[in-house]
C-alpha cells in the first residue's frame, strides 16, 4: 500500500477532482511563513503574496521597518506603483501610512510625484493618511503634483476635502504658484476652479502666481489667471512692480498681449523711481513690447530721459512703427471708403438712368403721388417715363 496516498475513509464523500492524489496540497495557512526580512524586497518587486506572508509572521515586530534610506515597504510600493501590495499593507492596522523618509517624504508624496494616480487614490481612501503632510522643503503632495504638472493627481487631491490648496512650501510658494511658474496651464485651471483657493497669495519674494506666469511668458496661464476675478492684474509686489512690468522686462510679447487685453490692467502704474512698463521695455530694448504698449490707447507715451539715449532710440523706433501702421490703416480705410462711394454712384447711375428699372419705379411712384394730389384738388402734373 502506498503510504503517501490518502485512505479511502479520508476521501469518503469527496468527489472534487481537485482533491485527487496527484493534485492534493496542504491548505495555504499551513505553508511556511516568509521571513520578515523579505518584507521590503517583496514590496519593491510587487510580490503581494510574500508581503502578506511576512505580515502574518509572529516574529515581525513592526511592519514599518525601513531600509538604510528610511524607506518602508509601503513607501516603496507607493513609489513604484504596486497597488496590490499597497492594499495588503494598508489593510494592516499596524502599518503607519504617514511615516516619512529621511528627506521627509511620505508615501502619498512619492505617489503624487511619479505620478501613480491609483496609488494616490488608495492612500486618500485611508482615513489615517494626512494629505497635507510636507517634506523637508515643505512641499505637500498637492504642491509636488502641481509643480510637475500632474493634472490627474491634482484633480484627485482637490476632490479630497481635507487637502488644503493654500499651503505653502519653504519659499512661500503655493500649488498655484508652482504651476504658474512652470506654465502648467491645465493645473492652473484646475486649481482656480476650487473655491477654497486664494490666488493672490505671495511667496517670500513677494511674488504672486500671475507675476511668475508673466515673468516666464506663460501666456495661457496668464489668460487663465486674468479670467478669475479674484486675481488683481495691478497687484504690486517688490519695488512696486506689476505683472505687466515683469512681462515687459523679459520681452514676453504673448504675456503682455494677454495683460493688455484685460480692461482692468493699468499700463501707466508706476513702480520704484516712477518706472512704468513702457519705460522698462525701453530700458531693456524690447521693441516688440514697446510697440504693443505705445499702440495701446490707454498708455501715456512718456519718453525716456536724455540720460538713456539707447532707451530713447528704442522708444522712437517703436513709435515710428506704431505710427506707420496706424497711417497705413487709415490710408487703407480711406481707399476703401472711396471705392465704396464710387460703387454706389455707379449703381445709382445704372438703376436710375432713363429706361432702367429704377427710373420706371421712380416714375410710377411719382405719378401715383401726383394722381393722389390731383384727387385732393392740387394741380400736379404727372411724370411721363
Amino acid at each position: 500500500m502506498d503510504s503517501n496516498r490518502p485512505s479511502k475513509r479520508a476521501c469518503a464523500g469527496l468527489t472534487s477532482p481537485s482533491l485527487s492524489p496527484s493534485s492534493f496540497s496542504p491548505p495555504p495557512l499551513l505553508l511556511p511563513l516568509a521571513n520578515p526580512v523579505e518584507l521590503i524586497p517583496a514590496a519593491k518587486i510587487g510580490d503581494e503574496a510574500t508581503v502578506a506572508s511576512c505580515l502574518r509572521h509572529p516574529h515581525l515586530a513592526d511592519p514599518n521597518i525601513a531600509d538604510v534610506d528610511g524607506v518602508t515597504a509601503l513607501i516603496h510600493a507607493s513609489h513604484l506603483g504596486h497597488d496590490s501590495v499597497m492594499e495588503v499593507l494598508l489593510a494592516d492596522e499596524r502599518v503607519d501610512p504617514n511615516i516619512i523618509t529621511s528627506a521627509g517624504n511620505t508615501a502619498l508624496i512619492f505617489a503624487a510625484d511619479q505620478p501613480h494616480l491609483s496609488a494616490v487614490k488608495l492612500l486618500l481612501a485611508d482615513r489615517r493618511v494626512d494629505p497635507n503632510m510636507a517634506n523637508m522643503e515643505a512641499g505637500t503632495a498637492l504642491i509636488v503634483a502641481a509643480d510637475q504638472g500632474h493634472d490627474e493627481v491634482v484633480t484627485a487631491l482637490l476632490d479630497h476635502r481635507r487637502v488644503d490648496p493654500n499651503l505653502t512650501d519653504q519659499e512661500g510658494a503655493t500649488a498655484l504658484i508652482a504651476a504658474a511658474f512652470h506654465g502648467h496651464a491645465s493645473v492652473v485651471k484646475l486649481l482656480l476652479a476650487d473655491a477654497r483657493l486664494k490666488p493672490d497669495i505671495v511667496d517670500k519674494d513677494g511674488n504672486t502666481a500671475l507675476i511668475y506666469a508673466s515673468l516666464k511668458g506663460h501666456a495661457s496661464a496668464v489668460t487663465l489667471l486674468l479670467a478669475d476675478k479674484r486675481v488683481d492684474p495691478n497687484m504690486t509686489v517688490q519695488h512696486g512692480a506689476t505683472p505687466l512690468m515683469f512681462a515687459a522686462l523679459n520681452g514676453n510679447v504673448a504675456a503682455v498681449t494677454a495683460l493688455l487685453a484685460d480692461k482692468r490692467t493699468d499700463p501707466n502704474m508706476t513702480g520704484e523711481n516712477g518706472t512704468t512698463a513702457l519705460l522698462v521695455a525701453a530700458y531693456q530694448g524690447k521693441t516688440a513690447v514697446l510697440e504693443l504698449l505705445l499702440g495701446d490707447p490707454r498708455t501715456v507715451r512718456t519718453r525716456p530721459s536724455d540720460k538713456k539715449p539707447e532707451a530713447q532710440a528704442a522708444w522712437d523706433a517703436a513709435l515710428r512703427i506704431v505710427k506707420r501702421r496706424r497711417n497705413a490703416r487709415f490710408r487703407g480705410l480711406t481707399r476703401l471708403m472711396v471705392v465704396l462711394h464710387r460703387m454706389r454712384l455707379r449703381a445709382a447711375h445704372t438703376v436710375y438712368a432713363p429706361g432702367g428699372a429704377g427710373f420706371a419705379a421712380a416714375a410710377a411712384s411719382f405719378n401715383a403721388a401726383a394722381l393722389h394730389a390731383a384727387q385732393l384738388g392740387y394741380g400736379v402734373s404727372t411724370w411721363a417715363a
